[in-house]
């Protein structure tokens, strides 16, 4: 008796699945039951876009009494809509991936970020909204990314809190603000890139890697965005310290390639992503499948996708 859907909304998928289940959770129609929210995806793009290659899946179980709580009180659901064409995947089109126009596409996440951040203001009157948070967390396609997007938040509430200040003094509190409050949840995407859909979740959890009891009752401020576009500001409370996942560990545990054996990797993925009838092997790829994660075993004639368990031992 599980129930769910897939939530597609480009980047903003996720957020979207989370804002539902929390939603469905504080209605009439919730039967005390958890939830688990995931979000995937995966980043290739043509040639020129091989920088932002990535991939990545995050799990998150929601339920009352959580460490970290989706503040409801303070109208932190800020949003921004509007329709753009700034990263899409027309029907027909020449390949598989996205058309990207990449100035545009930081202009609009821009955009939807000082238009959440406006409409966030009039909800609390603060004029120092992001600083009024103890963290920060930006939807992101790189480091660079979350940069912009802190830079703008900042620039607009840095005069607000150090009017006389010189030159030098802004760019070290700046400098500190950044260090401080937002460096640790980009911790997935400097050792990953580009992870799309799964980027705020991953920043959520490189986030919570550094936390400690004396970060009770801080709070974080979350920016979501997805090409298309749309975009949310709001907030998580931090009511506890949630299980690490020995996030860095993991990471230096990888097993490293050669470009050469990635460009060979792509090869044969772009050779066989249209063909069907087609049966893999779990090491076909040489890399490392550990006990009880799932790999692609065939792809039928009719395009039916089986998966299955890895057992290795």
């Amino acid at each position: 008796d599980i129930e769910g859907v897939d939530n597609v909304n480009a980047c903003f998928g996720s957020t979207a699945a989370l804002f539902d289940t929390v939603a469905w959770m504080q209605s009439e129609f919730w039967n005390g039951r958890y939830a688990i929210v995931v979000g995937t995806d995966i980043s290739q793009g043509e040639d020129i876009y091989h920088f932002l290659t990535g991939s990545s899946a995050v799990a998150v179980l929601i339920g009352p009494n959580a460490n970290l709580v989706v503040e409801p009180n303070r109208g932190i659901f800020s949003n921004f809509s509007n329709n753009t064409f700034d990263f899409y995947k027309p029907y027909g089109y020449k390949n598989h991936y996205p058309v990207v126009n990449g100035k545009y596409s930081i202009e609009c996440y821009l955009n939807s970020l000082k238009s959440c951040y406006e409409d966030l203001k009039k909800k609390t009157n603060s004029e120092t909204e992001f600083l009024d948070h103890q963290f920060g967390i930006f939807h992101n396609s790189s480091v660079s990314l979350t940069r912009k997007g802190f830079n703008c938040l900042i620039d607009m509430e840095i005069s607000k809190v150090l009017p006389n200040a010189k030159v030098h003094e802004k760019r070290q509190f700046i400098s500190k603000v950044y260090k401080e409050r937002v460096e640790a949840s980009t911790l997935m995407t400097a050792n990953i890139g580009c992870m799309y859909n799964a980027s705020v979740f991953n920043g959520i959890i490189s986030l919570n890697e550094s936390l400690t009891p004396n970060d009770i009752g801080k709070r974080i401020l979350v920016y979501s965005f997805g090409s298309g576009s749309v975009g949310a500001l709001w907030t998580l409370r931090i009511d506890g310290i949630a299980e690490k996942d020995n996030l860095i560990d993991r990471l230096s545990n990888r097993k490293e390639v050669s470009i050469d054996t990635y460009f060979e990797f792509r090869k044969l993925w772009l050779e066989d992503i249209k063909k069907f009838g087609r049966s893999y092997k779990k090491d076909q790829f040489e890399l490392p499948i550990r006990d009880g994660d799932y790999y692609l075993a065939s792809v039928s004639a009719n395009s039916v996708r089986k998966y299955e368990i890895t057992q290795n031992k």
